[in-house]
């Protein structure tokens, strides 16, 4: 199919309303969000949901968000909505939290995966609850990737995955948190993260001041998107390790002679100011590299945040350069590390180890 691509320009409404009416009629539309681009579908309309499973190629009981514009749609998706998810929304929307509600009956078993219930979300994007709002309907979205795949977090990632699937593809730049939202549930008047992400279980709980827990998913009967099947894979092989160091990165370039290896790090000691220090370890490394004839990709990252915003564009971007694994640093799963650490388990299908060598 021929998919319309709206590079950005400014102004930009034209294009959001042409989408807008798409969605409407049952078109999919590549969308930003503040985490990750979306693919949307008229929640009401059986049809253009069940598009949205064709096009990623996903499996029909995995069950989809629901993108509003603003708390005043919570109706049209939710019905017997109890005070405390009001007072999520209230702190943490527009944002990266999803709650899991009953649905209404408007809402077709295709978009929940056969639950009676449905996870919806307001989007902090200013262009997702543009787009939503002139469309006028609840809006279901999973990322806008094949399944399976990393979720895409810029415009050209989305292109790549969805040009020739989507009706419309949007421009809204560099997604901000970069991993998909938080899902909650309401539980006998406690908060169950069913999905970590950048709304942290410490973060309801200093605003809220409620138990949070969390609930690892039936694997038969998942209640969150994200959770049953295998996901945020990129083409290479992903381990997770233990923090690592330049002796740790030597011996991986022994294992991996003739190969060429991908190494995701947190605060690693390379990052300094000392140019001499800097000059002598990338001397080392060319000569490892020489001695070993394995290449080395290195991304580092600052903080979590960076981590988090620019892990899958790092999946993409060792992926187009051919490299065959991708070593990635594991880190501690208090606040937004949790969330990181669960995408890393996803994309390395569990092979996390404690000890090297």
């Amino acid at each position: 199919m021929k998919t319309a691509v709206y590079p950005y320009k400014n102004p930009y409404h034209d294009e959001i309303r042409e989408a807008s009416e798409l969605l409407r009629g049952g078109g999919l539309v590549v969308f930003p969000t503040e985490t990750v681009y979306g693919l949307g579908a008229n929640a009401l309309l059986p049809d253009a949901v069940n598009r949205i499973f064709g096009a990623k190629g996903r499996p029909a009981d995995n069950p989809l968000i629901v993108h509003l514009a603003e708390a005043s749609m919570l109706e049209m998706a939710a019905r017997d909505i109890p005070p405390q998810a009001y007072r999520l929304f209230e702190c943490f929307a527009p944002g990266p939290l999803s709650i899991v509600l009953p649905k209404r009956l408007e809402i077709p078993d295709t978009v929940t995966g056969g639950l009676d219930t449905v996870a919806v979300r307001i989007p902090a994007h200013p262009m997702a609850r543009e787009l939503i709002a002139l469309a006028g309907v609840p809006v279901a979205a999973p990322s806008a990737n094949r399944s399976g795949r990393p979720s895409p977090t810029g415009f050209a990632a989305a292109c790549a995955e969805m040009d020739g699937l989507a009706d419309c593809i949007l421009d809204g730049g560099d997604c901000e948190i970069g991993i998909e939202s938080t899902v909650a549930a309401l539980d006998n008047g406690r908060i169950v993260i069913l999905r970590p992400g950048a709304v942290t279980a410490e973060m309801i709980k200093n605003r809220l001041h409620i138990e949070v827990a969390g609930a690892p998913d039936s694997p038969d009967a998942p209640r969150s998107p994200g959770t049953k099947y295998a996901h945020y894979k990129p083409d290479a092989e992903v381990i997770v390790a233990p923090r690592m160091n330049d002796g740790l990165l030597f011996g991986w370039m022994e294992r991996l002679a003739g190969k060429t290896l991908g190494i995701l790090r947190l605060f690693p000691e390379v990052m300094t100011d000392d140019s001499t220090a800097i000059r002598a370890r990338l001397e080392k490394l060319s000569a490892h590299e020489a001695s070993t004839g394995c290449r080395v990709i290195e991304r580092a990252f600052y903080s979590f945040e960076e981590y988090a915003r620019e892990l899958y564009r790092s999946f993409a971007e060792l992926d187009g350069m051919g490299a065959d694994r991708i070593v990635a640093e594991a880190v501690e799963t208090n606040g937004l590390g949790r969330a990181i650490m669960d995408r890393l388990g996803k994309a390395s299908g569990g092979k996390i180890i404690e000890r090297i060598f």
